[in-house]
């Protein structure tokens, strides 16, 4: 493998990760806090933040489960 597709394989990999990250940061930010903003865990993941929301995150979660689903099916074995 050529140094230059390493390097585009590796800019591609960043910028999916960048563009699923941004993509989620969004669906959650947008979504409006009512409750307490005290999160039980050492580490704030998504669905904790998801739990502490007033509207249905439904359209978060689904975001989140298509985010996944696509890192899990197209990873390196």
């Amino acid at each position: 493998m050529g140094e230059g597709l390493c390097l585009r394989l590796a800019l591609t990999c960043a910028l999916a990760a960048f563009a699923a990250a941004l993509g989620l940061t969004v669906a959650v930010f947008r979504l409006p806090f009512c409750q307490s903003c005290c999160i039980d865990h050492f580490f704030c993941d998504v669905p904790a933040v998801l739990a502490l929301a007033c509207a249905q995150g439904y359209a978060a979660e689904l975001l989140l489960l298509a985010a996944c689903t696509w890192f899990e099916n197209h990873r390196i074995h």
